[in-house]
């Protein structure tokens, strides 16, 4: 199992919130490595590790080493978030989620974190929680980060080789060792990294380099209708934000990562042309084969 992720964002915060004066790192940093627990190897099988020849930050080659010393500590913090139901259809979990959401960023030492109930939104149904949050640790720069806490309904149980909320670690080849459970690619498992990758910049070097606001909504997996509200009510808080970081992103056993810039919501087109009316002529017009091809509704 390997959760590079957390050190592909970690470099992508240092790179945006780089500046000449470096906090000083904090003791904790040095201290010795936890004891193992689950005995998640950060390489995993493939051997994959940053090329620190070409890090220059002193303090982010301390960041990527914390992250592998306590990668059984970050795995179990996905394990209890896994746990913990979420599914929009059916509410089942939400208002306990929203909460649980809001507890991490209030770890992460924002000043602001708020579960806000969005209210009835124009199809007619209420939205679930918004957890927004503002986290002010006097950097020059302001990324602002998208998450959801919904997932998908369990509908075939038995379908699963684990049970969908016990977030079990298994050997699923090719990996020796493989966590089940419902939200664990989507998108449980990225967020999680996310904030692992921020607990340790902060833990290593006292703060995170860029200041930041959390959307995180409970609707994603029903048409986002409640951040849909939730952004025409509040277009205030999000002022002063740079960048935009989606939910998505990981790394393929090649070796090869990202960030994701994330988009959300639909996107509806109503193309009108006019014509011969013979049908088989329409039906082979170019305008209309790249109009199929084209216009759809991506999420």
């Amino acid at each position: 199992m390997r959760w590079s992720y957390a050190p592909v964002l970690a470099l992508a915060i240092f790179a945006v919130g780089c500046s000449k004066t470096q906090p000083q790192a904090a003791a904790a940093s040095t201290a010795p490595a936890p004891a193992k627990k689950l005995n998640i190897r950060p390489a995993g099988d493939t051997e994959i590790q940053p090329d620190m020849s070409k890090i220059q930050n002193e303090d982010l080659k301390k960041v990527f080493k914390y992250i592998d010393d306590h990668v059984d500590d970050h795995v179990e913090n996905l394990q209890k978030w896994i746990r913990q139901p979420s599914i929009s259809n059916s509410g089942e979990g939400i208002p306990e989620s929203a909460e649980m959401v809001k507890g991490f960023f209030e770890q992460l030492g924002c000043q602001q974190s708020t579960v806000y109930d969005v209210g009835i939104t124009e199809w007619g149904a209420p939205g679930n929680p918004v957890v927004y949050a503002k986290c002010d640790y006097g950097a020059p720069r302001t990324i602002a980060i998208y998450w959801q806490y919904d997932t998908m309904p369990v509908t075939q149980p038995d379908a699963w080789k684990q049970p969908p909320f016990e977030a079990n670690i298994v050997e699923q080849a090719p990996f020796k060792k493989v966590l089940i459970g419902r939200g664990a690619a989507n998108s449980k498992g990225p967020e999680m990294a996310y904030w692992n990758a921020l607990m340790s910049i902060k833990q290593v070097t006292g703060k995170i380099p860029v200041n930041l606001i959390f959307v995180a909504e409970g609707d994603e997996e029903r048409m986002d209708v409640g951040l849909r509200k939730f952004v025409k009510d509040h277009p205030d808080f999000f002022k002063g934000a740079d960048a935009l970081i989606g939910e998505g992103g990981g790394q393929s056993p090649s070796g090869g990562a990202g960030v994701g810039g994330g988009s959300e919501g639909c996107v509806y087109i109503e193309l009108t042309t006019s014509g011969p009316r013979d049908s088989d002529h329409l039906r082979n017009h170019p305008i209309r084969s790249w109009a199929k091809s084209r216009f759809r509704c991506r999420r």
